[in-house]
């Protein structure tokens, strides 16, 4: 999945904007947002994890900035974003 500057918040499961199916994924897993400055921000919201390529964890309840080409697994390996 490519995340887009144009998609102003993007949250990852029920009554959300994607929906992701797996055990891995928990009811709200995480949200993607542009803040005021149209830095993509993330913050964590899930039991399982969202992790970088190299299998660093990133940090939960914690709004973090996104860089542009970056990719993100949601749960597992086979739930991955980049930042477009």
């Amino acid at each position: 999945h490519l995340l887009s500057r144009r998609q102003r918040q993007m949250c990852i499961r029920d009554r959300c904007n994607i929906v992701l199916e797996g055990g891995k994924v928990s009811r709200q897993h995480c949200c993607i947002w542009l803040d005021e400055n149209g830095k993509v921000m993330f913050k964590d919201t899930s039991t399982n994890g969202v992790y970088f390529p190299n299998g660093d964890r990133m940090l939960s309840n914690i709004d973090m900035e996104l860089n542009e080409g970056e990719t993100i697994f949601i749960g597992n390996s086979e739930n991955s974003f980049q930042i477009i």
